[in-house]
């Protein structure tokens, strides 16, 4: 069925559109959210409130116009209210750390816009030359921690204890100098991102 029959059906309230739409866009919303949350349970909640909230506004949809601008915009508000909440909650900070410590990143400039690079580099100038250097070379240089380890002459878990440590350090960093709790969730979205 053609996109714009279907949202022509789902404005009117067919079930059978709508979830012919949800097959259609939960794949794409899926892959474009993992980037950002790295976290299936919150990210199947997010996928599936963005559906929920589609339905409550199929009477706003306008066929005509592009359907992927729609849903994505709306699951792009959804994901920023998940990072201004883990903004004021301890544990899901820590959760959105240890998933930051998990999950490499790379510097991109197509993915770090300039301000937040500058303040990630900001704290990682911060580091001791120990940290910084493991830092570098795991994170940046995409090496193993056993990699790292052989190189530097110093076990794995020295490694692993060292980057938790800079986690920790880079977060106290942002906390202390960027108040600003939005501006934060976003640094934390672009962290996030690989």
């Amino acid at each position: 069925m053609e996109e714009k029959s279907l949202l022509h059906k789902v404005k009117n309230g067919d079930i059978d559109a709508f979830n012919a739409l949800y097959t259609l866009y939960a794949p794409l919303l899926y892959n474009k959210c993992l980037k950002l949350l790295k976290d299936y349970e919150i990210l199947n909640d997010l996928v599936q409130d963005t559906f929920l909230k589609i339905w409550h506004l199929r009477t706003e949809i306008d066929p005509e116009k592009g359907f992927r601008t729609f849903i994505f915009r709306i699951a792009e508000n959804m994901v920023m209210d998940i990072f201004r909440r883990i903004s004021r909650d301890k544990k899901l900070q820590e959760e959105l750390w240890y998933n930051l410590v998990e999950n490499s990143f790379h510097f991109n400039d197509h993915v770090i816009d300039k301000e937040k690079k500058m303040i990630l580099e900001q704290a990682i100038s911060q580091l001791s030359p120990r940290k910084k250097e493991i830092w570098i070379l795991c994170k940046v240089n995409e090496k193993s921690y056993k990699e790292v380890a052989q190189q530097l002459g110093i076990s794995v878990s020295s490694v692993s204890n060292q980057l938790v440590t800079a986690m920790k350090d880079i977060k106290d960093y942002i906390h202390k100098n960027y108040h600003n709790d939005y501006l934060m969730a976003l640094t934390l979205l672009y962290l996030m991102k690989k």
